[in-house]
């Protein structure tokens, strides 16, 4: 995992094929949905829009970068998670 920019951060998950790499990215933003952290008197959720991109041979990482920033936009756009 890496810091990208803003409150972006990229993970690869090496070795795995999209269907488990979805299921991944699915049970982490599920798990990040459950967490709260306290501060003083009030509590604080935390929310997550994940973007994937696959790596594909000939792409450059600014482009894979992008593509995933794109999906994570339109996830946004349809209401986060």
């Amino acid at each position: 995992m890496g810091w990208v920019s803003g409150d972006e951060f990229a993970i690869l998950l090496k070795g795995m094929d999209e269907g488990d790499a979805v299921a991944h990215v699915r049970e982490l933003a599920e798990r990040l949905s459950k967490s709260h952290f306290d501060e003083g008197d009030e509590r604080f959720s935390c929310s997550v829009s994940i973007g994937m991109a696959l790596i594909k041979s000939g792409v450059g990482t600014e482009d894979i970068l992008s593509q995933a920033v794109s999906a994570a936009s339109q996830v946004k756009k349809n209401g986060g998670d």
